[in-house]
């Protein structure tokens, strides 16, 4: 996978030094020479917004000179979410390291990954790739490893056809799934029952193609159209941008074949959810620290207790959506205690057996692709750094391992295991009660987390105050 600019990531000197200069004007030379080897029209700069949905703006190619990838193009950044944060007068700047070619309706585009700034040129201390970056910074930093190592796996949904209408007087969803019966099993299933099979790999095509590294795809276990696609490792802030890319390739590929595809944690009741587990490992010369003649090291261990000890305001950035709780319920596969083990899908961190020593690595199980990535994966590293920095040992604070399905366990030991939020307002009170470890080494503003639990409180509130279809069929008649 092709690193993200050493800019972004601060291991650079600051911005106007001689060497970041010349650097820059060789990879604007590289990019010029992109878009005339394509005959590209227009350049897309894309950035994400709070939420983590991609925006964009587009400018003729001829534009990208050296004073735009300096000044950048100038946004208003109160309808991307951060207002209150900082001035609404923000700036976006081509990282032009991240440069790549899309085709849209026959029309070659050169895209780029934008970080933000403010209107002065500095760096925005909101800009969720900015906060990534300095994540991975930290680590460093404070000796604890010289590189993170990231590999997510992503479920989505894809359906012929979904319908939904939210209004004063009509609520509803309409579902029209690829296969007509739910009670086969489907999971690695072979063609022609597998209806997605040249759908990923064309997919996979696609995100190869960016140098990003896929290391296999399958049909999930949902049988009404579940699918999963998952990585190789690379570092947080380039896994981050991956993601986006990943997401937006998905529901294009899956638009221009006449479907639609999702990655909402709980689309169909009843049925399994999507997750995006996040398998990790902290790295020093290129070797796993997580690795101990063929265990977990005490590094690990401390690791798996950081998350764990933070897990539930954790999840306020993991699972920051309603929906998400629909998915982390028994019977699923999904995770409801903060708890590890060898294998154990049952647990928040699953340790997978047959990881080669050099990648030793843990399993976060509890999130999905309703977050932000770059702060979800940012909160993930953050939360076992301090559990390294503090050590909080993942054995001797009692969270495993575990070896046996939890759900099995009696009652009087499950209520021994500390239990995952069950709806976002738990994990968002977690959130704001137990955040300080985002703050360390200025990674996360506080401003941010205080504005992002004010953006998912006021969904939060829109959704618990809407009448659900389900009240009807229950209580019309009463």
């Amino acid at each position: 996978m092709r690193r993200a600019s050493a800019g972004a990531a601060g291991h650079l000197p600051s911005q106007g030094s001689s060497l970041e200069v010349a650097l820059q004007r060789l990879e604007l030379e590289h990019a010029r020479e992109r878009i005339a080897r394509n005959d590209a029209q227009f350049v897309d700069l894309k950035v994400v917004d709070l939420s983590g949905r991609w925006r964009h703006i587009t400018i003729p190619a001829r534009r990208l000179d050296e004073r735009l990838v300096e000044t950048g193009v100038a946004f208003d950044g109160s309808n991307f979410g951060y207002a209150g944060i900082a001035g609404s007068d923000l700036t976006i700047v081509p990282d032009l390291a991240t440069s790549s070619e899309e085709v849209v309706e026959n029309q070659s585009i050169i895209s780029f990954i934008c970080d933000i700034r403010l209107s002065d040129g500095t760096p925005y201390v909101g800009d969720p790739r900015r906060i990534a970056a300095r994540a991975e910074a930290f680590v460093v930093e404070q000796g604890i490893a010289d590189a993170v190592r990231l590999s997510p796996e992503f479920e989505f949904y894809v359906f012929e056809d979904v319908a939904f209408e939210c209004s004063a007087c009509a609520t509803g969803v309409r579902i029209a799934p690829l296969n007509e019966h739910d009670d086969v099993s489907y999971y690695h299933i072979c063609p022609p029952e597998d209806k997605l099979f040249a759908l990923r790999n064309d997919i996979c095509l696609q995100v190869e193609k960016l140098g990003i590294d896929v290391k296999y795809h399958h049909h999930e276990v949902g049988p009404l159209g579940q699918a999963e696609i998952e990585l190789g490792f690379a570092g947080l802030l380039e896994m981050a941008d991956a993601t986006m890319r990943i997401k937006n390739i998905v529901r294009t590929a899956a638009k221009r074949e006449g479907l639609t595809a999702t990655f909402m944690p709980k689309p169909i009741p009843d049925q399994a959810g999507s997750g995006l587990h996040v398998h990790q490992f902290l790295s020093r010369d290129g070797t796993s620290l997580f690795e101990d003649r063929g265990g977990l090291s005490d590094a690990a261990l401390c690791y798996i207790g950081g998350i764990l000890s933070h897990g539930p305001s954790l999840m306020g950035l993991t699972n920051p959506s309603t929906n998400s709780y629909r998915r982390l319920v028994p019977g699923y596969e999904a995770p409801v205690s903060f708890t590890f083990g060898e294998g154990n899908r049952s647990a928040a961190i699953r340790v997978p057996m047959y990881a080669s020593a050099d990648e030793r690595r843990i399993e976060l199980r509890t999130g999905d692709a309703t977050c932000n990535p770059y702060l979800a994966y940012a909160a993930m590293v953050m939360a076992g750094a301090e559990g390294i920095l503090h050590k909080r040992q993942a054995t001797e604070l009692g969270f495993g391992p575990y070896s046996c399905d939890l759900f099995s366990l009696p009652e009087e030991q499950r209520d021994k295991i500390t239990a995952a939020p069950s709806d976002l307002s738990q994990a968002l009170a977690a959130l704001a009660a137990d955040h300080e470890y985002l703050l360390a080494g200025d990674v996360f503003p506080r401003e941010l987390v205080e504005k992002w639990i004010e953006v998912k409180s006021a969904e939060l509130r829109r959704v618990q105050r809407w009448p659900h279809p389900r009240e009807f069929s229950l209580y019309y008649d009463l």
